[in-house]
């Protein structure tokens, strides 16, 4: 009820005051963020705020930001808002409002409802209701200067004035009123001052209340909180002096057609007064009286803001009916032409002599004036406009396509295309003396009436080509030709400002500073002074191509380079650097988040420049942007370091709660993901974090704008996470108090049961190198066997070899030298014995060295044996070789060729087989022999060591892994034999 009472009345005001500006109120007076350096932050519902009808906010001791609504409090960190926790057992009636906050001296926010009073503790415990039901509705608290705190509150009838006596408040002062408080504030007098919503004024001493009156005033609203704590402005016409507490007050505030329902006020660092207004936007007034109501290109402002509070840190916020604002400054601005297309690429900006931007962005020129943003070149959109510079007597000059120079002034343009086709101009200076300068690759030529003419170049002895022109503090022009050097011209005259080895090192690039100064491009990254024709470097190489200098109002130096912004050396800095003292300086850099639209620049001279109020523009290939040096050293002055805290903590996606010691991360979870938050109210996304886990990181690690720390796979153990903070001026917070982690282990990583895997782990290996030792010493055994049957086999060849020559082709040698003896020259019988002899000799080399495998291969010498083999035993032999030839080296091939003889003794000495089948198929990467009888079998495991002189079974397994090959035996009694070999064809 007492809701639905107040909008009414709320709405009936509205409907009988004046209006703001209607018919016959005259001119609406704008001002944007951008004019007043501020760039503009919105949040709403999509930002989490549930109730965007805010009606108060106050900044709290931690300095987070309280923000009242009909529907709670909510707590703004600068990344989510938070609602506060009324009692349980005493909660926020539904549909009540907030309507007030305060912050006490210790801390404490106290909130006002329309029948209640909570006070939140600054330890964050619960809210405290204070003083049962209250009288009146609509309340306003107040913290005296003493201490005390008050509460003023209304009905249609009565005002009453209350003071906190224990846990209650007792009423002091009572008289007849039919509205209800906006504000109440104390002066530096001790006087309290109490606006009414029905355009009444009450002032309240010890002596109580009594009204005021203010002639000519209109809904007067709330105070304007003064930064000297003297003046208050009081609603649209009203000012008083608190200093001053008898003297009448004036009504002598803002013109006709200003703000009439003003709600609340502040004055910010820079003297300007932001002003809330019911209805009617949010207004400022700056310091040379200019009143103005604010617009923003990029965020919707809403009409409706109830109250306007100064942090801090110097920002403004403002609570309105569609959500949170703040104002700040200390940044690069980006501004918009007239939309985004046209804002690309910016070349640069030049101010006029009658207060008005000139710039130069993609084939459009534009001009900003009071009022809005003007094309200022009319004509085809596919000109495109190189180079421009403001005339000294208004307007601005322009040169079109390289080879037009082009006039605007007033919306009229004229166009002089007296160029010759050959000239190409590269700058483009108007001075106050000497005129138009067009300097071109071939000459230089200046602007006199409508023709151009060509002005002589100093005799150099050198090539004059002007690559950089700048305009001079005295009114003549500085130039840059490509040979080297600066030369200044002036009524006529050339006079060299640099001369010999110094000439040589300056670059194109020449801007002037003040009192005479003249900063220059002595390389490609490299800036000097030239001051009374003394050449000084400043000892920083700023490691990219520079293609702007600018200096500001302070003699500090801006520097724009090539795809990498913008840089600032602060006139202390130069001074230090000028002196050769370079320890601990470095520039402070701009980019994309400090505000800079790109980091990429057409690399035009004037792509950085300076205006009259001291703005620095910087264009860039994605538009242009501004920057106040001064409110960035007020805001970096002002700074605070975020405060650093523990966020949210996650083990596999799981939300770990830590405990008093820390926390633990349960056994088996593969990922920690600290979060990390920063209470900061600039952009979160300027904010960096440096971190490091003691135990696992070996450094830290630093990272930009990112709220969490991810590891994986973390060992079981104790960690140590620490962490802090830094704002966007680098200035760090101290560390966040450490976080204790502990990985619990599985039950395999228990210390207990690694010990006992340890003790199991050595009795196993030595189980392993036990049995290892026993195969080895096997492996030995048969190897040593292996060469006992192989040096007997060799023996036992020799022996029979012996015996043959002896016995066979002895006795043969022996008849034919007898025969000879005794004369006995029968040809025939000679010539049998001889043949006799040779053929003895030619079967002991076959059994030696088959010839067979030498001359027509390997398929055809196992053929010829197996045939030899079975017309001798009568053992029938099924033979099905496949292509095997060319397949193996000769070594191999001869082995191989053993191996089936020794197969083939082993069949007919031991097998008593009926007949045997032998095959030998080549694959891509083996050649495999399979050899099989029908004989009476054998246990391959069982069979003793070969005494016969063969190498036996064992000897053949030898043989066939000297060839990297594969052995197989498979027999058993009764059923016969089969052996396997393998052979690789692509040896490693």
């Amino acid at each position: 009820m007492l809701l639905a009472r107040s909008r009414l009345i709320w709405f009936l005001l509205l409907a009988s005051a004046p209006a703001g500006r209607g018919e016959g109120q005259g001119t609406e007076y704008t001002v944007t963020a951008f004019e007043l350096g501020c760039s503009v932050s919105r949040w709403d519902q999509e930002d989490g705020l549930p109730d965007t009808r805010l009606l108060d906010l106050v900044q709290a001791a931690d300095r987070s930001i309280w923000v009242a609504t009909f529907g709670g409090i909510y707590r703004f960190d600068g990344v989510r808002f938070t609602p506060l926790p009324f009692p349980p057992d005493d909660p926020l009636p539904e549909p009540e409002a907030v309507w007030d906050l305060m912050v006490d001296r210790q801390g404490a926010i106290w909130a006002a409802t329309g029948y209640r009073i909570y006070r939140f503790p600054p330890d964050g415990g619960p809210a405290q209701r204070l003083g049962g039901d209250i009288k009146g509705g609509c309340k306003q608290l107040l913290e005296r200067a003493d201490g005390s705190i008050w509460l003023i509150t209304a009905n249609l009838e009565h005002l009453w004035a209350s003071r906190l006596a224990g846990d209650r408040f007792e009423d002091v002062f009572e008289v007849p009123a039919g509205y209800y408080p906006r504000d109440a504030r104390e002066d530096s007098t001790g006087v309290v001052w109490i606006s009414l919503t029905d355009s009444h004024l009450y002032r309240m001493d010890d002596r109580g209340p009594a009204e005021v009156e203010i002639p000519g005033a209109v809904f007067p609203g709330g105070f304007v909180r003064r930064l000297d704590g003297r003046t208050q402005w009081i609603g649209r016409t009203a000012l008083h002096d608190p200093g001053k507490p008898d003297a009448p007050v004036e009504a002598n505030f803002g013109p006709p057609d200003g703000p009439h329902h003003i709600l609340s006020g502040v004055e910010d660092d820079h003297g300007v007064i932001w002003f809330g207004t019911w209805g009617e936007g949010l207004w400022t007034r700056r310091p040379d009286g200019r009143l103005a109501r604010v617009t923003s290109v990029r965020t919707r402002l809403p009409k409706e803001c109830d109250q306007v509070m100064l942090d801090t840190e110097g920002r403004v916020w403002v609570a309105t009916d569609g959500g949170l604002l703040r104002f700040h400054r200390g940044e690069f601005l980006p501004w918009l032409a007239i939309g985004p297309e046209e804002s690309i690429p910016a070349a640069s900006v030049a101010e006029d002599t009658d207060g008005g931007f000139w710039f130069l962005a993609g084939s459009g020129a534009f001009r900003q004036q009071p009022g809005g943003i003007v094309r200022a070149l009319p004509g085809p959109r596919d000109r495109f406009y190189t180079q421009l510079s403001p005339a000294p007597d208004g307007g601005a000059w322009w040169i079109g396509n390289g080879l037009q120079l082009i006039r605007t002034k007033e919306q009229e343009s004229n166009v002089i295309p007296a160029f010759d086709p050959s000239d190409r101009i590269t700058s483009l200076v108007a001075t106050s003396e000497d005129g138009i300068w067009c300097p071109s690759i071939q000459r230089t030529l200046r602007l006199v009436g409508n023709s151009i003419e060509s002005v002589p170049h100093p005799e150099t002895g050198q090539s004059f080509t002007v690559r950089g022109a700048v305009a001079a503090a005295d009114g003549g022009i500085l130039i840059s030709p490509e040979s080297g050097g600066i030369w200044h011209y002036r009524h006529g005259t050339w006079n060299a400002l640099l001369g010999g080895d110094d000439a040589k090192r300056v670059f194109p690039l020449v801007v002037p500073g003040a009192d005479g100064r003249i900063w220059v491009r002595t390389g490609p990254t490299t800036v000097a002074l030239l001051e009374n024709q003394t050449l000084q470097s400043i000892p920083l190489d700023l490691g990219r191509e520079i293609v702007g200098l600018a200096e500001d109002l302070d003699g500090g130096l801006w520097i724009q380079q090539r795809n990498d912004g913008v840089s600032w050396l602060p006139a202390d800095h130069l001074s230090r650097l000028l002196t050769g003292d370079t320890a601990g300086i470095s520039p402070v850099r701009f980019g994309r988040n400090e505000g800079l639209p790109s980091l990429s620049t057409t690399g035009d001279a004037r792509c950085l420049s300076r205006d009259s109020s001291g703005r620095i523009w910087a264009a860039t290939i994605h538009g242009f942007a501004a920057i106040r040096p001064g409110d960035w050293q007020a805001s970096h002055e002002r700074s605070l370091p975020p405060q650093p805290d523990i966020g949210e903590i996650l083990g596999d996606d799981q939300t770990l709660t830590p405990e008093a010691d820390g926390v633990e991360l349960p056994a088996g979870v593969q990922t920690l993901q600290l979060g990390m938050f920063a209470l900061t109210l600039d952009d979160p996304a300027h904010t960096r974090y440096r971190y490091r886990l003691d135990g696992f990181d070996r450094g830290w690690s630093e990272v930009t704008g990112q709220q969490h720390a991810l590891y994986r796979r973390l060992a079981p153990g104790d960690y140590v996470f620490r962490f802090s903070a830094a704002n966007r001026f680098g200035i760090w917070s101290d560390e966040n108090p450490p976080l204790r982690v502990h990985v619990a282990p599985l039950w395999w990583q228990r210390r207990s049961i690694q010990w006992l895997g340890v003790t199991l782990l050595f009795g196993l290996a030595g189980a392993v190198v036990f049995g290892r030792l026993r195969s080895v010493r096997r492996r030995s055994e048969m190897l040593s066997e292996f060469s006992r049957r192989l040096l007997a086999t060799q023996e036992d060849e020799r022996k029979r070899i012996a015996h043959e020559l002896h016995d066979s082709l002895g006795q043969d040698l022996l008849v034919i030298k007898s025969r000879l003896d005794i004369g006995n020259f029968e040809p025939a019988a000679l010539s049998g014995s001889v043949a006799g002899a040779i053929q003895q000799v030619k079967q002991m080399s076959r059994e030696l060295r088959p010839a067979l495998i030498d001359r027509v291969g390997l398929r055809a010498a196992l053929a010829a044996k197996l045939e030899e083999v079975s017309d001798a035993t009568g053992l029938p032999i099924e033979a099905d070789l496949g292509e095997i030839d060319g397949l193996l080296d000769d070594e191999s091939s001869l082995s191989l060729y053993r191996l089936v003889q020794e197969a083939l003794n082993n069949i007919v000495a031991h097998s008593d087989a009926s007949e045997a089948r032998i095959s030998a198929q080549a694959t891509r990467e083996t050649l495999e022999f399979r050899i099989q009888d029908d004989g009476r079998g054998f246990n391959p495991d069982k069979l003793p060591p070969s005494k016969a002189g063969g190498l036996g079974l064992r000897g053949m397994a030898e043989r066939v892994n000297h060839l990297r090959g594969r052995f197989d035996c498979q027999s058993a009694p009764g059923e016969g034999t089969v052996l396997r070999i393998q052979i690789p064809l692509h040896r490693p």
